[in-house]
């Protein structure tokens, strides 16, 4: 009973939550406080699970008044998501005694196509009829004083608003996308344009900005790709279009904010804002002034026809995606003067065949020349001290690179895909190196890691199909996970004996490596190691190694001799499925004498073809242990005397049969070593 009830309570209370109103009449839900009433929604959006709301559709006519329950209220208000997401809501009214259009009222009606917003509202909130986006009637009451942060957004059917007199702010993005604009008239009440606020609007042709405007935020006109004219009202002291210049200018820093195609950069502009050009295509060419420091991120991102630019001398900053998707820029001189060189600033500059960094740069960002497909050489002078992950990404075109000795890291990346690049010099100044950084370098065929490296990420030199040898510094502990994968050429590689742990995969496919030797100080191999190593023959593993992982050496078909010193047999991770060596039925195990009954009896070493103890200093070295004593000479007299059938690595003298030869052998060998 108690469980029951319980239950009930708990759906009682989820009810109560979804349930977003107070009351339904004539299909218009409401929340009430005393007399007023604000429209709400059935089920909040969080309860909707991304469905539309059902809860309004067709044409909607929000009453001033209604009578419920003995009481008249007044609707004051269109509720936070209101309407939102009523995909079949084409027309609504607005009453004049709403004051407020909440938060995503209206937000993805897209069948939405007339909206009249009457001289009552004062404020229009964050989203509120974003993406209406068959909205082609809109009408703005006199009484706003605020447009929210992206409340049009979207809206790519208007083609036209007028913003009444009473506006002071347009917020981020309130007018972002809105494609179909083809004209906007921005009144002198109007004191604050947020960032994004027009940005998109590609059928806009003119921008005139008044006097009363004292804030701008960044990328306001962005990708605004038919803007011709750009003004600004002659009494504005914080914004000017100085010589009629066609573009919005910051007056009091002397940047360069907004331009069109129509634009030149004027004498005295010092910086060229974020977004400024922005996507704007049909921006051939253009001339900065001598006193420029700075261009701002996305300056001329996606100008695609900008075939050239001078870059003054005075010019420190180039910002980030400052030139990404230049794609007909085949080349530009940085001055020495610049000092950092921004993420993404050249990225996909598809025509770049030469840059010559200065040596006055310090910092080159994240990806700053990836997908410079035509760059053939990459300069980096000994003043940088910083390059970013991924920061000559598939530049195809390199052929050689010499990293300074400034560089204490190769980062993630940086010559990811360079498939030309044939030798790198890497300095003794480099301590990491960072995972893929030479991945699918393809004509890479030889690197020599000095000893100051202590760290190399994994994938760093994974699929790189003409690397035939590499030399790992000593200072090296862990080979992380597919450090070599898909090294098809590699033929020789000598693990230092720093190396305690080997990682998953770190030389897979490496089908032409013909033998290993896992040095004593390594503990572990993870899974899939040596996987599909097809040319290896022959398999060394110290006595320090105690695990191995999931099929490490599966696929590896030529396996002849594994040699194990361990002399406790390792674990092997394994399934029935499949075999951690695919030559058990060939192949020849050599184990320590002592541990020969050990390897035998193992569920996964046992299954070895042959299984024999090896000789450690040589014939005669009958337990393995690196010396010639009395115990070898009492082992092999054992065999002698009782053995069935004698092995022939017993043979210490070499002649074909294992007798009491071998054993005057043997013990000459004692004497004279001591």
């Amino acid at each position: 009973m108690k469980k029951l009830l319980l239950t009930l309570l708990m759906l009682v209370a989820v009810n109560a939550t979804m349930s977003a109103y107070d009351m339904e009449v004539n299909g218009i839900y409401y929340d009430v406080d005393g007399n007023e009433a604000t429209v709400t929604c059935r089920i909040p959006p969080e309860y909707s699970q991304g469905d539309s709301q059902g809860s309004y559709w067709g044409e909607i006519t929000i009453p001033a008044t209604f009578t419920a329950y003995g009481t008249t209220y007044t609707v004051t208000a269109v509720g936070d998501n209101a309407f939102y997401n009523c995909t079949g809501l084409y027309s609504v009214t607005i009453p004049n005694t709403v004051i407020s259009i909440g938060v995503s009222a209206f937000r993805f009606c897209t069948g939405l196509y007339s909206v009249t917003i009457p001289n009552s509202v004062t404020t229009i909130g964050n989203n509120a009829f974003e993406e209406c986006t068959n909205m082609y009637i809109l009408t703005i009451g006199n009484s706003v004083t605020s447009i929210g942060n992206d409340a049009f957004s979207g809206c790519s059917s208007i083609e036209s608003i007028i913003i009444p007199n009473s506006v002071t702010t347009i917020g981020f993005g309130a007018f972002n996308d809105c494609s179909g604009l083809t004209g906007i008239d921005i009144p002198d009440s109007v004191t604050s344009i947020g960032g994004f606020a027009f940005a998109g609007c590609s059928g806009l042709t003119e921008v005139h900005i008044p006097e009363s405007v004292t804030s701008i935020g960044d990328g306001a006109f962005r990708e605004c790709t038919n803007l011709t004219s750009i003004t600004v009202a002659a009494g504005n002291t914080h914004y000017d279009c100085r010589e009629g210049c066609n573009a919005l200018i910051e007056t009091a820093t002397n940047t360069l904010i907004a331009g069109c195609k129509n634009s030149f950069v004027p004498d005295g502009v010092t910086s060229i804002g974020n977004y400024a050009f922005f996507q704007l295509r049909s921006l051939t060419s253009i001339t900065l002034p001598d006193g420029v420091t700075s261009i701002g991120d996305y300056a001329f991102y996606y100008c695609t026809n900008l075939t050239s630019i001078n870059l003054p001398d005075a010019l420190t900053y180039i910002g980030k995606y400052a030139f990404k998707y230049c794609t007909k820029l085949t080349g530009i001189t940085i001055p020495n003067s610049v000092t950092t060189i921004g993420d993404y600033a050249f990225s996909d500059c598809a025509k770049l065949t030469g840059i010559d960094i200065p040596n006055s740069v310090t910092t080159i960002g994240n990806s700053a020349f990836a997908w410079c497909i035509r760059l053939t050489r990459i300069n980096i002078p000994n003043s940088v001290t910083s390059v970013g992950s991924y920061a000559f990404y598939a530049c195809t075109g390199v052929t050689s690179v010499t990293i300074p000795n400034s560089l204490t890291t190769i980062s993630s990346g940086m010559f990811d895909k360079c498939s030309n690049l044939t030798s790198v010099t890497i300095p003794n100044s480099i301590t990491a190196i960072g995972s893929h950084a030479f991945y699918e370098c393809s004509k890479l065929t030889s690197i020599d890691v000095p000893n100051s490296v202590k760290t190399i990420g994994n994938q760093t030199f994974g699929n790189c199909t003409s690397l035939t040898s590499a030399h790992l510094p000593d200072s090296l502990t862990v080979i992380e996970s597919s450090m070599f994968a898909g090294c098809s050429s590699l033929t020789v590689i000598d693990i230092p004996n720093t190396v305690t742990f080997i990682g998953g995969r770190a030389f897979y496919g490496c089908t032409n490596l013909t033998s290993i030797d896992i040095p004593d100080g390594v503990t572990s191999i993870d899974n899939e190691g040596f996987y599909g190593c097809t040319g290896l023959t022959s398999v060394t593993l110290a006595s320090s190694v105690t695990s191995i992982g999931y099929i490490v050496f599966t696929q590896c078909t030529s396996i002849a001799e594994v040699t194990c010193f361990a002399t406790t047999p390792p674990n092997v991770n394994y399934s029935s499925s499949y075999d951690p060596f695919s030559t058990f039925d060939s192949a020849t195990l050599f184990v320590p004498y002592e541990s020969l009954e050990a390897y035998q009896t193992h569920e996964v070493w046992g299954r070895f073809y042959r299984i024999v103890p090896f000789m450690g200093a040589g014939p005669g070295d009958i337990n393995g242990d690196g010396e010639f004593n009395i115990t070898d000479v009492t082992r092999l007299i054992d065999q002698v005397v009782n053995g069935d059938e004698v092995p022939a690595y017993l043979d210490v003298n070499g002649d074909g049969d294992v007798n009491v030869t071998d054993v005057t052998v043997l013990i000459g060998k004692i004497v004279n070593a001591h």
